[in-house]
């Protein structure tokens, strides 16, 4: 990476088969390994209820 910047990004969703729904999106932009400024974080209301399966795998 020698120091280039790029962007590292996570979603979290609910379900395996459709329909899955994005519940939280993060970035967090990284120069070589290093962070570089505030990570961002973001839920998402997609208006779906949240089994308890998945409460349990992602807190």
């Amino acid at each position: 990476m020698n120091g280039e910047p790029w962007i590292l990004l996570d979603t979290e969703t609910i379900g395996f088969t459709a329909p899955v729904f994005v519940v939280e999106l993060a970035a967090q932009r990284i120069r070589g390994w290093t962070p570089d400024g505030k990570p961002f974080r973001k839920l998402v209301n997609q208006n779906a209820d949240i089994p308890a399966e998945v409460s349990c795998v992602h807190g």
